[in-house]
């Protein structure tokens, strides 16, 4: 009896942590089209330009994606503008006009024929935010006690509605004069990487020195 509980305990404390949940479906189709707007007000258009609405022909992977893009835009460039567009050329001075153009081509191929969901590489919040408590416990005290000193990290808040890991304590170590020209020597930046922790392959996988 004595022995089956031992064994019942020593499972127990070796039982892999249940996985972070990455991000869903619905959060990356929010996130689109929060860039699809964003991508709208950014194209320099007049500011009662009325939006274009662009529904998806096809979702593309990644690796045709680029093809997919470039055949569009080429078709668009070939072929006589819509009624729909040219509209909105009408708000645009005519020696911007071309440009404008051009930029609608590329909203309208992009949301045509955007890029299949699996294929954008982003983390949830709760991913960030594990990462988030992985540098501070980890990585930067390794970095610490190795001599380096780091510039101030974003607020938790901002890196973990980010979508990706925008700071990484490694590439915020403050540089000497020497480094400022040529930068940490790569040797002695990845060997940082691994000795720190800097890449947990729990969200990265094998860095590519490894691969």
């Amino acid at each position: 009896m004595i022995s089956l509980i031992v064994i019942v305990v020593a499972t127990a404390c070796t039982a892999p942590a249940e996985p972070i949940p990455g991000i869903s479906d619905a959060e990356l189709e929010k996130y689109v089209a929060e860039q699809r707007k964003a991508y709208w007000e950014g194209l320099g258009l007049p500011d009662d330009t009325p939006p274009l609405d662009v529904r998806p022909i096809e979702y593309v992977d990644e690796g045709d994606w680029g093809f997919v893009q470039n055949e569009c835009l080429d078709g668009m460039r070939e072929g006589a503008m819509s009624e729909e567009i040219d509209a909105r050329l009408a708000f645009v001075a005519p020696e911007d006009q071309e440009a404008a153009r051009e930029n609608l081509r590329w909203f309208i191929c992009e949301g045509q024929y955007p890029l299949e969901l699996d294929d954008i590489d982003m983390m949830s919040s709760a991913q960030l935010t594990a990462l988030y408590e992985h540098y501070q416990k980890f990585t930067v005290p390794c970095l610490a006690a190795k001599g380096y000193r780091m510039n101030a990290p974003p607020a938790i808040e901002d890196f973990s509605s980010a979508g990706w890991a925008i700071w990484s304590p490694v590439d915020s170590i403050v540089l000497t004069l020497d480094q400022q020209m040529t930068g940490i020597p790569g040797d002695v930046y990845t060997q940082l990487i691994e000795d720190c922790q800097a890449q947990p392959r729990v969200f990265f996988g094998e860095p590519w020195w490894v691969q």
